[in-house]
């Protein structure tokens, strides 16, 4: 959903400029974004309840 808008709202800039580079730059950044987002490690819980139950 952020990156509808914030991609919607680069094309309307480029439109009114021609410039198509900064829609490049908002592919590519949400691009890393969620390549970051994928290869990040899962945080873990501080407590495990099925460590907890296991006790």
């Amino acid at each position: 959903m952020l990156f509808d808008c914030a991609y919607w709202h680069t094309v309307d800039k480029a439109r009114i400029t021609y410039d198509l580079t900064p829609i490049n730059e908002c592919v590519a950044y949400w691009w890393w974004q969620a390549v970051r987002r994928r290869t990040q490690k899962p945080t873990r819980a501080p407590f495990s309840r099925q460590r907890a139950m296991s006790t």
